[in-house]
């Protein structure tokens, strides 16, 4: 066999279908959300929806929270593709990007998560983003290599700012302009995420 070989093409056409199909469940469930709460979701309905068979679904997912997780995640990937494109601009301040962004779409992990099933489903995974990025701007280290005392102020941060955005994307915070919004929530990471810094 040789060792050589390049790795198959990811645009064969089982990739393609593949993602064809997991896009079109993903799609159709977000569509059901927007007409139902997420209890009386049921696979039956969401493969009617999403023109698939149950088979075809439990090729691709192993049940509904699987497919939360998916769309998350597909979310959270163009979150974090759209706040990093303009990472090097001058003046663009990454944490005001976040806050902005929100203000601007309205839209995607931040807003699912004001279902209270679903948060408790998917939440988690936007607390871990949210912490992996705190992580880097406060520290200049991966979440991974920090000290247990500062992963908690990380993740502890990361919690209340999940609450925040998610309250601002749905318009339940006071109206204030993304710079004022990152400046109150700037103040507090300071006191918890840098504490001796803040005393003086």
């Amino acid at each position: 066999m040789d060792d050589t070989a390049p790795d198959p093409s990811p645009e064969r056409p089982a990739d393609i279908r593949v993602a064809h199909t997991r896009r079109a469940i993903r799609e159709a469930c977000l569509q059901l959300l927007g007409t139902q709460d997420v209890r009386s979701l049921t696979v039956s309905q969401l493969c009617k929806e999403a023109g698939v068979s149950r088979a075809s679904f439990y090729q691709h997912y192993t049940g509904l929270d699987d497919v939360y997780a998916d769309i998350v995640r597909q979310e959270l990937a163009r979150t974090a593709k759209d706040l990093e494109a303009s990472e090097d601009t001058p003046g663009h301040d990454p944490l005001e990007r976040l806050v902005s962004y929100v203000h601007a779409r309205g839209t995607g992990p931040v807003v699912m998560i004001t279902n209270p099933v679903l948060a408790t489903r998917v939440r988690p995974l936007v607390e871990q983003w949210l912490t992996e990025r705190i992580a880097r701007a406060s520290y200049a280290a991966e979440l991974a290599d920090l000290d247990t005392d500062r992963r908690a102020r990380a993740y502890f941060v990361a919690g209340g700012l999940t609450t925040l955005l998610g309250r601002q994307a749905r318009g339940a915070t006071a109206s204030a302009s993304p710079a004022e919004i990152t400046r109150l929530i700037r103040a507090s990471m300071r006191t918890v995420l840098h504490p001796d810094d803040a005393a003086h």
